[in-house]
């Protein structure tokens, strides 16, 4: 699915790869007037590991992604559509590999 991240005003993305994950993580940084130097510095990181996690942003965990929307006023929200989808229903969710 694409979607349009390049404005970061807006109040919900549906975001469905990490291509558009990339491009609302850059949107909303420099729409908040930062860096990747800037927002390194809240974060505890360098400016080469925020511009490593805009780029790919899979190589960063569920708590680093948190703590990034965190320091850019954002949040992470999970919808919950219909029903299962296809073989990933299936998937386990109780500790079991993927």
């Amino acid at each position: 699915m694409t979607t349009d991240v390049t404005d970061y005003r807006r109040k919900t993305y549906r975001v469905g790869d990490g291509p558009n994950l990339a491009k609302l993580l850059r949107a909303l940084r420099a729409g908040r007037g930062f860096t990747q130097t800037e927002l390194g510095a809240l974060l505890g990181v360098t400016k080469s590991r925020v511009s490593a996690i805009e780029t790919e942003p899979g190589v960063v965990s569920v708590n680093q992604l948190l703590a990034i929307l965190d320091r850019l006023g954002a949040k992470l929200m999970i919808e919950v559509g219909d029903g299962p989808r296809g073989a990933v229903a299936e998937r386990p969710l109780n500790g079991g590999e993927w």
